[in-house]
Order: structure tokens, then sequence, then C-alpha cells
């Protein structure tokens, strides 16, 4: 009984592994890529713009500060 209820187990969880896998990220060049899960997110992780020359041009901001910027443009669900 043990055995059987382990090998059932098993199929299930195997099954449920093929069926939760995404599809391969195919890159096109090394800085280009095809289905990449966290696509979405890529322009707001990677902020193209260089930090100010003078120093004293940055401000100083607190979590409240942080708290009250705007959300970003793109509403849909964040990968898990």
């Amino acid at each position: 009984m043990m055995r059987a209820t382990f090998a059932v187990t098993a199929v299930v969880l195997l099954y449920c592994m093929a069926a939760a896998t995404s599809p391969p990220v195919t890159f096109e060049s090394p800085c280009e890529c095809r289905d990449n899960h966290g696509e979405h997110r890529w322009a707001v992780k990677n902020d193209p713009s260089t930090p100010p020359v003078d120093a004293s041009a940055i401000q100083a901001v607190t979590p409240s500060d942080v708290f009250s910027w705007p959300g970003p443009a793109d509403t849909r669900a964040v990968d898990g």
C-alpha cells in the first residue's frame, strides 16, 4: 500500500512540475531576448540616465517621500 501511494504521489508531482515549467528564454543578441518572464519590468529596473555630475544636485529622499511617488504605469501581475 505504501509503495502504491508513493508511486502515485511521484507521478502527480512530476506531472505538476512538467505543467508548471515556463517556455525557454531565447537570446537574440547579447542585449535582447525573447520570452523573458520579467521583461515588462526591464525598463524600470535599468535606468539609462547617468547620475548627476555635481554631487550637490543629488536630493535627499526619505522613505515617506518614496511612498508618495506614483507607481509604474504597467499594472500586470508580477511573476512569482
